[in-house]
C-alpha cells in the first residue's frame, strides 16, 4: 500500500509540474513576483524573469524569455520591446539571442533595454515585447510589468 502511495505521489508531482511548465498564449502568468500576460502570437510565453528585479531610471535592464514555437524559427526573425506610452521601441534580431534554426519546441532568449528615465508612478511601467518572422507572422507577445501601477 505504501509503495502504491508513492507511486501515486509520484504521478501527481510529475503531471503536476508538466502542467505548470505548459507555455502560455494568454492570460496572466506569474515568474517570481512578476507578473506578465500573453497578447498573441502563434507561439507561447512559458516564463518571463528579470535583472536587476527593481530597475531604477536609465538602468539597463535584461529580460530573459522560456517560449514555445509551433514552428521553425528562422535568421530574420526580430523582436520588438516598446514601454507603454512611448512611440520609441528597441529591435533585436532574434538570432543574434538564441542559436537559429530554433526548432519546434522550447527555447529560450534574453536582450537588455535602458529603463525609462521618467515615468507615472499612478501608471506603473509595461514593457511589451512581440516576435515576428522574416515574413512578419507575430510569433509571441507578452506585456510585462516593471512596475505595478500605484493607487494613488
Amino acid at each position: 500500500m505504501a509503495r502504491l502511495s508513492f507511486v501515486a505521489f509520484l504521478a501527481l508531482a510529475f503531471f503536476s509540474g508538466a502542467a505548470s511548465a505548459a507555455p502560455q498564449s494568454g492570460g496572466v502568468h506569474a515568474e517570481s513576483d512578476r507578473a506578465f500576460t500573453g497578447c498573441g502570437g502563434t507561439g507561447g510565453i512559458i516564463s518571463v524573469t528579470d535583472y536587476p528585479n527593481n530597475p531604477g531610471p536609465g538602468e539597463q535592464w535584461s529580460i530573459t524569455v522560456v517560449a514555445s514555437t509551433p514552428q521553425i524559427i528562422e535568421d530574420g526573425s526580430t523582436i520588438n520591446a516598446r514601454y507603454d506610452g512611448s512611440t520609441d521601441q528597441t529591435t533585436f534580431n532574434l538570432c543574434d539571442l538564441t542559436s537559429c534554426p530554433v526548432q519546434k519546441g522550447q527555447y529560450s532568449f534574453s536582450y537588455t533595454v535602458v529603463f525609462p528615465m521618467e515615468y507615472d508612478p499612478k501608471h506603473g511601467v509595461s514593457l511589451q515585447t512581440k516576435g515576428y518572422t522574416p515574413s512578419s507572422e507575430e510569433l509571441f507577445c507578452f506585456d510585462f510589468f516593471a512596475i505595478e501601477p500605484s493607487e494613488q
